[in-house]
C-alpha cells in the first residue's frame, strides 16, 4: 500500500492516495495559509475516525442507531521530543445503550486498526535514495515481490520466517509448506483482497512479514511473546480466543 505527499508551496503538502486527495497546511499564525488541517490534526483525526468506523460497524450489527454518532477528540502536546503526548476520545451516542453494549463498544474502539498501530508501534523507515530519486527498476522489482506475496498466499514469507536450521532441506521446507496450507488457512487468509477486520476470523497473512520484524515473529510463534489479541481478534465478540499453535526451534 502506498500514497504520495507532494509539496505545493509555503507550508502546504497534498496527500494523494488513489483517487483521493487531502490537503495539509499550517495555521496562519505558524506561517501557513490554513488551507487544510495540520498533520497533527490529521493524525488525531485518523485515530478518531477509525474508532468511529469500528463503533459504527458494531452498532449496525446490533441494531443500534448511529444517527448522531460522533467522536470528540482532545489532545495535548509533550516535549523531549516534541510530540502528541495524550489523546482523549469521547464516543457520543445521543441515546442510551445498555451497560453490556457500552463495555463491548469500548473494547471495539480500542481494537481499531489505528489505535492498535499505536499500541504495537509500527516500524518507520525514512530513507533518502542515493541518486535523489527512486530507482524505478528496483521499485518495479519490489512491486513484483509484493504482488507475489499477495497472490502466492504468504507461504513463501512464512517459510522464510520459520527457516530454522533444521528446515534446511527440501523435504523439511515442503513439510513446512504443507503445515501452513493445512493448518494456518483454518483461521488466516493466505490470498485475496483486503477486507474489514469484522469479516475475518484472524489476521490476514496476505502481507505476512511486512508488519513485524522476523526476530519478534519467531519469538511469538515459539510462545515467548504475549498474545497480541488476548480477548480474540474480533473485539466485538465475547468468545475467549483459542491458544495459537506454537512451533519449536
Amino acid at each position: 500500500m502506498t500514497l504520495t505527499v507532494a509539496y505545493h508551496g509555503g507550508t502546504r503538502y497534498d496527500i494523494t492516495s488513489g483517487t483521493h486527495r487531502v490537503v495539509t497546511d499550517q495555521p496562519v499564525e505558524d506561517g501557513g495559509q490554513d488551507a487544510g488541517m495540520s498533520p497533527v490534526e490529521l493524525f488525531v483525526g485518523s485515530l478518531a475516525s477509525c474508532v468511529g468506523y469500528f463503533v459504527g460497524r458494531y452498532c449496525d450489527r446490533h441494531q443500534i442507531s448511529t444517527k448522531g454518532l460522533c467522536i470528540e477528540a482532545e489532545w495535548t502536546m509533550a516535549e523531549q521530543p516534541h510530540r502528541v503526548g495524550q489523546i482523549t476520545l469521547a464516543i457520543q451516542l445521543p441515546h442510551r445503550i445498555t451497560t453490556e453494549h457500552s463495555e463491548r463498544l469500548l473494547k471495539v474502539a480500542h481494537g481499531c486498526t489505528v489505535h492498535q498501530s499505536l499500541v504495537v508501534p509500527a516500524g518507520v523507515a525514512i530513507e533518502i535514495p542515493i541518486t535523489g530519486r527512486i530507482n524505478h527498476r528496483e521499485r518495479r522489482g519490489g512491486m513484483y515481490l509484493r504482488n507475489q506475496v499477495a497472490i502466492g498466499g504468504a507461504v513463501l514469507a512464512l517459510l522464510g520466517l520459520m527457516s530454522f536450521p533444521q528446515l534446511s532441506c527440501a523435504s523439511d521446507q515442503a513439510r513446512a509448506k504443507e503445515i501452513i496450507q493445512q493448518t494456518c488457512v483454518q483461521c488466516h487468509r493466505l490470498e485475496g483482497q483486503p477486507d474489514s477486520r469484522f469479516n475475518l476470523k484472524a489476521p490476514d497473512l496476505i502481507w505476512a512479514g511486512s508488519k513485524y520484524k522476523r526476530p519478534w515473529l519467531i519469538r511469538w510463534l515459539t510462545g515467548k511473546e504475549a498474545p497480541l489479541y488476548a480477548k480474540g481478534y474480533r473485539w466485538d465478540l465475547t468468545e475467549v480466543s483459542s491458544k495459537h499453535p506454537m512451533v519449536t526451534e
